[in-house]
């Protein structure tokens, strides 16, 4: 053979290597940093246009809610100070042009900023006194100018604090960064000149407080391929020489064009004390931001810090391997005081906890196998957990028998308010415990997982009642200092837009779970101490002083401390002498409930909502209103009396009952009468009561097979039509066993059969999809509709720390652990695992059938989207969000849940109009029951 022939394939790999090489040289050199270009600067123009203000519900702005968009949205009007707008927040009744001088801060060469000093002299002033607070919050919009001097397109990053959504250069960005946490900010590319920012204005005061609105846009370069999104690596504190948690992680964003895979995390060359592994291989979608997972191991817990590379190249076109490093200073801590433990959340993502381990004394004074409960504080909104004015809140009750535990929810806004996405937070840092008693060979008293002692201040107190309501069974005690009582009686939403009874109740029963005034039912037997500062101007007074009146009005035990001298916030406000004795008089007893003869369990989602007595609520009649379940023991007949309101489902345990549950009467049936069943001291069993009323006993095995039998055998004719009536599986009383080979076969229809009864996680509302066990997969299966995808995954990370993959779909994810959000357009939508889910979609419009089996259309005019829940096998959702175009899309995704307080339902058809009317614009909404059918408080229209 030639020798040419024989070196020609040398020749071509080694060309290749020299211009891979090459683009690796320059994909290696961060722009920003060594590779900044000397001639690049941006500078923000003084003059902004502004046009407001205009009335502006409590978070309802993700609806729309803009009157702007009744004449086309306000990039579509050019200024005129002739001009005028009809606005309820005007003096005469009108609003119009005016000019405000930005305020350009920390320019320099890496980018700029401007602040925008709204100040339209308060104009719900005069409204104050009837609306309160809501009469302060308003709307508003502002046009300005950015200018790139640069000789070529660079890849920029926008921070947008305080602000919801902006446009620049007409391209929309929806969510920006409302608490101002710099997370993730989006990727975009931009060459030289001009460039035009349209800003809407949002003030909300649960966000921003009392104060003029601090409403900044910033333009900074960013690096030209993949960077550390925040301050190095998040990770557990060093106590007496053990790592007290070996899991870390970092945040990164991919400011390519392309998406980056992470091949490894591994010691930098420098560092041979450090073992570091990756939890798994990562993509990063260009322009995302995502959190990697790995382990960390300290062969020499002495060393100051450690240093990790991560490796990492592009996927397509695949390159060589690139690498970044990070380095991180270890915080060294004695194991008696307050330190960061670390620990995986459900969402697959690090989360972090401040503990404090019972003291020298405490321990010292412990008896043989004694368990200290759980002291738990949640902070308030804003504030990190590691803050020395949160983790050395509590030092004062250094001594006390209990293991202190400050949780963060996750972000310093606790995610969601303490609720779902941070409650599993919470729940999570409190199992994490006894891994820490093993990893640090902890030699005192253990943890008493089920016994709580809550206290929490501002957004934290608001977070000890959700505890409370909630978890009333594992609360030995509580202390709500200055907490509000709900998201609605906080900042009133008495200035939504206006919308009929049957759409508010809808917003209002997504938002069940979290008005706490309704729940204190759940209390009953649970010592509670109220404290608040009478001068409060952040949570006023009424807030406590009207859960205190509630409480004895649900027979509840509190006590109430008005401090006359002190504010929101002071020095000692968790240490009160009042609160020392309180938290040592309490901290040895159990739970109230165990003891309690009458009671009642209130629940607006049994998803989040525990048990109490040994009752637990798996299932509601009608979701989007309470259900309840009152107890009586009936001293008489020796048995507990039972009875209940919209439950269609409830679990029992006996072993909270001394004579088992032949003791009780459920509805005035006997429990050890149903179907001729004993029922034995050990079961715990789940009750369904049928379409005539009456109370069935059923294991969750059995009904799994019940469900099967019945939908594989009948559903063809119960639903051949139609005029075909609706029969429920829990209408039919027969006796199932399933056959062998019912017992073999794992799916129906190629479909898992556990996704055709909606159960556990998937109860509640549309934030149901925040109880996801693994990472969010979010999937566009329309090349237009990335854009949305990279922008929800943004938000889902700004706002809650979640991680997600972004990834192109032709077929169903089922094969992913976590919750799945799909984003599409027209037909291009797969279908779901259940064969007769009420909603489907074409490329013209929807579909949806009605309770009673009515079928309605809906067009695609008028610009239609929709977003719903769908269930997936294993308990898991998935969140479509759809439209027949790329601009409803966008409408759709508004809805995503990212704020608290929005009040989404399971489902939301709407149109355009939704852009000015609001919920009043949605043409279909409500929720699904427990068999995934539209309830018949749906509205249909």
């Amino acid at each position: 053979m030639p020798l040419n022939r024989l070196l020609r394939p040398f020749l071509l790999c080694f060309i290749t290597f020299l211009a891979n090489a090459a683009r690796l040289r320059d994909e290696m050199v961060p722009l920003g940093q060594e590779g900044t270009p000397p001639s690049f600067s941006v500078s923000f123009s003084s003059a902004w246009q502004i046009l407001g203000p205009f009335q502006a519900g409590s978070r309802e702005a993700p609806w729309g809610a803009d009157p702007l968009e009744f004449f086309g949205g306000f990039r579509s009007l050019q200024c005129d100070k002739e001009a005028r707008f009809r606005s309820s927040l005007g003096i005469d009744g009108t609003v119009g042009w005016s000019l405000l001088e930005g305020e350009t801060v920390n320019a320099n060469a890496f980018g700029s900023s401007v602040s925008l000093p709204v100040n339209f002299e308060n104009p719900g002033l005069p409204l104050q006194g009837v609306y309160g607070w809501a009469a302060r919050q308003y709307q508003a919009w502002a046009r300005g100018q950015f200018s790139i001097d640069t000789e070529q397109d660079l890849p920029l990053i926008v921070y947008s604090d305080s602000i919801l959504e902006f446009w620049i250069d007409g391209v929309h960005y929806f969510g920006g960064d409302f608490y101002s946490f710099r997370k993730a900010p989006p990727v975009i590319r931009l060459g030289p000149g001009a460039h035009t920012v349209d800003v809407r204005l949002v003030y909300d005061v649960r966000a921003m407080g009392g104060g003029d609105a601090p409403f900044i846009i910033a333009i900074e370069l960013a690096s030209g391929s993949l960077e550390v999104a925040s301050q190095g690596i998040v990770m557990a504190d060093v106590v007496d020489g053990s790592l007290a948690s070996s899991l870390a992680s970092v945040t990164v964003r991919n400011n390519k064009a392309q998406d980056l895979e992470i091949l490894s995390v591994e010691p930098s060359l420098n560092d041979s004390t450090t073992t570091v592994t990756l939890k798994s291989s990562v993509v990063v979608a260009a322009g995302q931001t995502r959190p990697i997972l790995f382990d960390v191991k300290l062969s020499d817990t002495t060393t100051p810090s450690i240093s990790v590379r991560i490796k990492y190249r592009q996927v397509s076109p695949a390159s060589f391997p690139s690498f970044l490093e990070v380095s991180q200073t270890l915080t060294h801590r004695s194991i008696y005081e307050p330190h960061k433990i670390t620990y995986l959340h459900p969402g697959s993502i690090l989360s972090y906890a401040m503990l404090r381990p019972p003291s020298k004394k405490a321990v010292q004074d412990s008896s043989e196998n004694e368990k200290f409960p759980i002291l738990l504080a949640f902070h308030g909104a804003g504030v990190e957990a590691e803050n020395d004015l949160v983790a050395h809140a509590l030092d004062r009750t250094s001594d006390i028998k209990a293991w202190v535990l400050f949780p963060t929810g996750v972000t310093t806004w606790s995610g969601d308010d303490w609720h779902n996405w941070g409650f599993a937070d919470v729940e999570v840092a409190v199992n994490y415990v006894p891994k820490w008693i093993e990893a640090v060979g902890w030699q005192g008293p253990a943890a008493d997982l089920q016994r709580w002692l809550v206290a929490g201040h501002s957004n934290g107190g608001q977070g000890a009642w959700y505890a409370l309501t909630h978890r009333p069974s594992k609360i030995i005690a509580a202390a709500p200092l200055s907490g509000y009582s709900s998201i609605q009686n906080y900042v009133p939403y008495l200035l939504w837009q206006p919308m009929d009874p049957q759409r508010s109740a809808i917003r209002d029963g997504a938002l069940n779970s979290y008005r706490h005034e309704l729940l204190l039912e759940n209390c009953k037997g649970i010592p509670i101490l109220q404290q608040h500062g009478a001068l409060d101007d952040n949570v006023p007074t009424y807030h406590s002083r009207l859960l205190s009146q509630l409480l004895l009005q649900a027979n509840g035990t509190s006590r109430y401390y008005e401090l006359p001298d002190k504010g929101h916030w002071f020095d000692g406000i968790m240490a009160t002498p009042q609160l020392l004795d309180f938290y040592n008089q309490q901290i040895g007893k159990i739970p109230g409930d165990q003891e309690l003869q009458s009671f009642s369990l209130v629940v607006g989602s049994p998803a989040d909502t525990g048990s109490k007595g040994g009752l637990r609520v798996t299932q509601l009649e009608t979701p989007g209103q309470y259900g309840r379940v009152d107890v009586v023991f009936d001293e008489v007949t020796a048995k507990y009396r039972v009875t209940t309101s919209n439950v269609l489902s409830l679990e029992v345990d006996d072993q909270r009952h001394s004579s088992g549950l032949s003791s009780i009467t459920l509805d005035g049936q006997d429990l050890n009468k149903l179907d001729g069943t004993v029922l034995h001291q050990e079961d715990k069993m789940v009750l369904w009561r049928n379409t005539n009323g009456q109370w069935k006993v059923s294991q969750s095995s059995l009904l799994r097979w019940l469900i099967l039998a019945l939908r594989t055998r009948f559903h063809p004719c119960v639903r051949a039509s139609k005029s075909c009536r609706h029969i429920s599986i829990l209408s039919l009383n027969i006796p199932v066993k399933p056959s062998k080979s019912s017992r073999n076969s794992k799916k129906v229809g190629n479909k898992q059969p556990s996704s055709l009864l909606r159960s556990g996680r998937q109860l509640g509302a549309m934030d149901a999809i925040l109880r996801t066990r693994g990472h969010f997969t979010i999937q566009y299966q329309h090349s237009e509709a990335s854009g949305i995808a990279l922008q929800i995954s943004r938000n889902l990370y700004q706002y809650f720390y979640a991680d997600s993959a972004v990834v192109e779909a032709k077929t169903q994810a089922d094969h992913t652990p976590g919750n799945v959000i799909t984003t599409s357009i027209g037909g291009d939508v797969h279908a779901n695992s259940h064969p007769l889910f009420p909603i489907k979609l074409s490329s013209s419009g929807l579909s949806i059938q009605e309770a009673g089996g009515r079928t309605r259309e809906y067009g695609g005019e008028g610009g239609l989207s929709a977003i719903f829940l769908r269930p997936l096998p294993d308990e898991r959702l998935e969140l479509v969000v759809w439209g027949v175009n790329r601009e409803s899309l966008a409408i759709a995704a508004r809805l995503v849940p990212m704020l608290t307080g929005v009040g989404q339902p399971d489902f939301v058809v709407m149109r355009r109009d939704c852009l000015w009317k609001g919920v009043e614009g949605a043409v279909a909404m409500g929720f699904f029951d427990h068999e995934w059918n539209v309830t018949k408080t749906a509205v249909l229209r």
